[in-house]
């Protein structure tokens, strides 16, 4: 199976709102970004890429204080692929 597809699988049926992906990949993600409409959010380790920030620049430009999110364990879901 094509890799592209696989990661659409996943993220879509995780329903991701964000991914954080090495700079290398983003052309797969960008071929599959249009069939992802909760994507809202894709950082890249290892430079940035078009209007995504990288991880460095997320975190220093970040707060410090960040708002308190509400996290339902077995609702939302975070994994490294």
């Amino acid at each position: 199976m094509h890799k592209a597809e696989e990661l659409r699988f996943v993220l879509e049926d995780a329903e991701a709102e964000g991914i954080i992906i090495h700079s290398l990949l983003y052309p797969m993600i960008n071929e599959i970004r249009g069939e992802l409409p909760k994507l809202k959010n894709i950082i890249t380790v290892g430079g940035t890429v078009e209007e995504n920030p990288d991880l460095k620049t997320f975190v220093l430009n970040g707060k410090a204080e960040q708002d308190r999110i509400e996290i339902e364990p077995k609702e939302d879901l975070a994994a490294i692929l």
